[in-house]
């Protein structure tokens, strides 16, 4: 299956080549320390919450690059990767920070009938990178819930 609108699609295989940056000459440099940021959507084809989050997160994930590379995992072929990553339940988003190979991560479960705007997963993304994050990067993105074309920088500090 093809990965979701803006999106890599990740499996076992090829997330470290992708995520850890093991096979990229492309890489981002801050006092010597490799960085990279991640927001990956956790979901499955059976699950009902998932197919009505899919619209939201395609929205998210076309405003999060580039402070954050956006990608999927599907659960239904990489249960592997779910568990490694400590997902429990779908669908779940995912920060992923990679400094210097060590990944820091943060998950959004989201339950049945919770209405999670675009708003809601750019605040979380950035909460979890200003945690983490000593970098200053300005990301642009629509406060609000999808189409509202309201735009707002949010800076981020750490």
């Amino acid at each position: 299956p093809e990965a979701l609108k803006s999106t890599i699609r990740l499996t076992s295989s090829n997330y470290g080549a992708f995520v850890r940056r093991e096979a990229s000459n492309e890489r981002a440099v801050w006092e010597g320390k490799e960085v990279s940021f991640w927001l990956i959507f956790v979901h499955s084809f059976i699950c009902t919450t998932c197919e009505q989050m899919r619209p939201v997160w395609e929205e998210a994930a076309s405003r999060a690059w580039p402070a954050f590379r956006p990608a999927d995992i599907l659960q239904d072929h990489d249960s592997h990767l779910v568990q490694r990553l400590g997902v429990r339940r779908l669908p779940t988003i995912v920060a992923v920070r990679v400094v210097n190979g060590k990944e820091h991560i943060s998950r959004m479960s989201i339950r049945r009938k919770q209405r999670v705007t675009v708003s809601d997963i750019m605040d979380f993304a950035t909460k979890h990178m200003t945690q983490t994050n000593p970098i200053k990067i300005i990301v642009p993105y629509a406060k609000g819930g999808g189409s509202s074309s309201n735009s707002r920088g949010a800076a981020i500090n750490a």
